[in-house]
Protein backbone atom coordinates (compact mmCIF):
# COMPACT_ATOMS: atom_id res chain seq x y z
CA UNK A 1 0.00 0.00 0.00
CA UNK A 2 1.39 3.42 -0.94
CA UNK A 3 2.22 5.64 1.93
CA UNK A 4 0.83 9.16 1.85
CA UNK A 5 3.36 11.88 2.46
CA UNK A 6 2.20 14.74 4.64
CA UNK A 7 3.80 18.11 3.98
CA UNK A 8 3.74 20.59 6.82
CA UNK A 9 2.50 23.86 5.34
CA UNK A 10 3.29 25.87 8.44
CA UNK A 11 6.90 26.49 7.37
CA UNK A 12 6.16 27.73 3.84
CA UNK A 13 3.18 29.75 5.06
CA UNK A 14 5.23 31.40 7.79
CA UNK A 15 7.97 32.29 5.29
CA UNK A 16 5.40 33.79 2.94
CA UNK A 17 3.89 35.86 5.76
CA UNK A 18 7.38 37.05 6.71
CA UNK A 19 8.05 38.17 3.14
CA UNK A 20 4.76 40.05 2.94
CA UNK A 21 5.30 41.63 6.35
CA UNK A 22 8.84 42.67 5.54
CA UNK A 23 7.43 44.67 2.63
CA UNK A 24 5.58 46.91 5.09
CA UNK A 25 2.44 44.85 5.52
CA UNK A 26 2.88 43.63 9.10
CA UNK A 27 -0.86 43.00 9.37
CA UNK A 28 -0.05 39.79 7.50
CA UNK A 29 1.66 38.69 10.71
CA UNK A 30 -1.54 38.91 12.75
CA UNK A 31 -2.09 35.11 12.79
CA UNK A 32 1.54 34.41 13.70
CA UNK A 33 1.50 37.15 16.34
CA UNK A 34 -1.72 35.77 17.85
CA UNK A 35 -0.25 32.27 18.00
CA UNK A 36 2.98 33.53 19.59
CA UNK A 37 1.43 35.78 22.23
CA UNK A 38 -1.87 34.07 22.93
CA UNK A 39 -5.45 35.26 22.58
CA UNK A 40 -5.54 37.73 25.49
CA UNK A 41 -2.52 39.75 24.39
CA UNK A 42 -3.34 39.50 20.70
CA UNK A 43 -6.65 41.28 21.37
CA UNK A 44 -4.73 44.14 22.97
CA UNK A 45 -1.85 44.44 20.50
CA UNK A 46 -1.02 44.18 16.82
CA UNK A 47 2.09 44.13 14.65
CA UNK A 48 2.51 47.33 12.64
CA UNK A 49 5.77 47.00 10.73
CA UNK A 50 8.51 44.42 10.18
CA UNK A 51 11.58 45.95 8.63
CA UNK A 52 15.17 44.63 8.74
CA UNK A 53 14.34 42.32 11.65
CA UNK A 54 12.73 45.11 13.67
CA UNK A 55 9.08 44.47 14.52
CA UNK A 56 7.05 47.44 15.67
CA UNK A 57 4.02 46.44 17.72
CA UNK A 58 1.15 48.57 18.93
CA UNK A 59 0.13 47.62 22.48
CA UNK A 60 -2.52 48.92 24.86
CA UNK A 61 -0.71 51.38 27.12
CA UNK A 62 -1.45 49.54 30.35
CA UNK A 63 0.39 46.45 29.03
CA UNK A 64 3.60 48.13 27.86
CA UNK A 65 5.72 47.17 30.86
CA UNK A 66 4.58 43.54 30.93
CA UNK A 67 5.16 43.08 27.18
CA UNK A 68 8.52 44.82 27.51
CA UNK A 69 9.52 42.21 30.10
CA UNK A 70 8.58 39.39 27.68
CA UNK A 71 10.33 40.67 24.55
CA UNK A 72 13.04 38.01 24.45
CA UNK A 73 10.51 35.20 24.80
CA UNK A 74 8.27 36.76 22.15
CA UNK A 75 11.19 37.07 19.73
CA UNK A 76 12.01 33.39 20.26
CA UNK A 77 8.38 32.37 19.67
CA UNK A 78 8.08 34.50 16.54
CA UNK A 79 11.35 33.21 15.11
CA UNK A 80 10.26 29.63 15.77
CA UNK A 81 7.32 30.34 13.47
CA UNK A 82 8.93 32.69 10.93
CA UNK A 83 12.47 31.40 10.74
CA UNK A 84 15.69 32.16 12.52
CA UNK A 85 16.45 35.88 12.87
CA UNK A 86 13.23 37.02 11.20
CA UNK A 87 12.64 39.19 14.26
CA UNK A 88 15.70 40.52 16.06
CA UNK A 89 14.08 43.39 17.92
CA UNK A 90 10.60 44.35 19.08
CA UNK A 91 9.73 48.02 19.42
CA UNK A 92 6.58 48.79 21.38
CA UNK A 93 4.25 51.66 20.65
CA UNK A 94 1.43 52.62 23.03
CA UNK A 95 -2.12 52.91 21.76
Amino acid sequence: MARSEFTDLKGPLSRALKQVASRGRAAALDPVWAEAVGPALSRQSRPLLLEDGRLTVEVDAHLLSSVEAEKILLIERLNARLGKSAVRQIVLQAR
